[in-house]
């Protein structure tokens, strides 16, 4: 039977045995371990060297000739963002929700209730699928090529177990991968609110709370080498990337139902604004629509579609 814990171990694949390093979230299992399917990414952002697996969030369009790569990272999330028709949301391999637009984003809040993810129909037994829902300032390669400040809700699911979930935040690049909120429990059908906020454009903060529980974690972020432009805020459910010695590939991504992001707000040139001048945003892979995002009556919906 497969497990997810969080250990201590890199795996010798010489002498097939493990070895005790450092933190990492990682699911164990009594087979070879199995690679996810190729994707057509083409700009990646780094992350850091892991032995199983890293997340990190972080949005690039096709034309940013400016993303970063690097051969050592693990699991990325970020927006690879296409033309679409006018009137119609623009599309990404794993990016859904919405972006708002503006000069001098400085913070975004949104609540959302955590899905009961489960592997999609036709599932391997063998494979872990996974998703993550966020809000965040910036991180599309569109509009500025600078940081990503970002917090969230990631959750895991294989056949015939039950899902898992964590909390997490994360400065990209100068964090290229997340931070667990350790010691914060996490449920499905828990109501979260997640709020970031920036200081100044080097400077933040991130809070996020369990408003099922009571429980609340925060973390603050000074003096990070990668400036903010502060040009976007996004709700995003998003599908997570692997990138390692195998290369680059979309993480199988897990059914979750829907998120639907409520009491949403983003601070643009010192005022409150809603969602009401957001962007929709679909994703697309390999020509078919994964998960749909939605904006109605001040809401952002995202809802999977296979």
């Amino acid at each position: 039977m497969n497990r997810c814990y969080f250990v201590h171990y890199e795996w010798n694949v010489l002498t097939f045995t493990v070895r005790k390093i450092f933190p990492s979230y990682v699911c164990l299992h009594w087979s070879v371990p199995r690679r996810v399917r190729p994707s057509s990414f083409d700009d990646r952002a780094p992350a850091r060297t892991g032995s199983i697996a890293d997340y990190i969030h972080h949005l690039n369009t096709t034309e940013d000739s400016l993303a970063r790569t690097s051969p050592t990272a693990d699991y990325i999330h970020h927006l690879d963002t296409t033309q679409s028709p006018e009137d119609s949301p623009a599309t990404s391999e794993n990016w859904s929700g919405a972006v708002l637009t503006g000069t001098g984003v400085t913070g975004v809040t949104g609540t959302f209730v955590v899905p009961d993810p489960i592997p999609p129909a036709d599932a391997d037994p063998l494979t872990q699928y996974c998703g993550t829902s966020w809000v965040g300032v910036d991180g599309d390669g569109a509009v500025c090529s600078g940081a990503l400040m970002q917090a969230g809700v990631q959750w895991c699911v294989r056949q015939d177990e039950e899902p898992t979930f964590y909390a997490w935040q994360e400065w990209v690049p100068d964090e290229p991968s997340e931070v667990v909120f350790e010691d914060f429990e996490v449920a499905a059908g828990d109501e979260i609110r997640v709020t970031v906020n920036a200081t100044d454009s080097t400077s933040g903060n991130a809070l996020i709370e369990n408003l099922s529980t009571g429980a609340s974690a925060a973390h603050i972020w000074a003096g990070m080498d990668t400036a903010l432009c502060e040009k976007t805020a996004e709700w995003i459910t998003e599908d997570a990337t692997l990138d390692g010695v195998y290369g680059r590939q979309l993480q199988p991504f897990a059914n979750y139902g829907s998120v639907v992001f409520t009491n949403n707000y983003a601070f643009v040139g010192g005022q409150k604004v809603g969602v009401a001048d957001a962007a929709p945003l679909d994703m697309v892979q390999n020509n078919v629509l994964v998960s749909q995002g939605s904006i109605s009556d001040g809401e952002v919906i995202t809802t999977y579609e296979l």
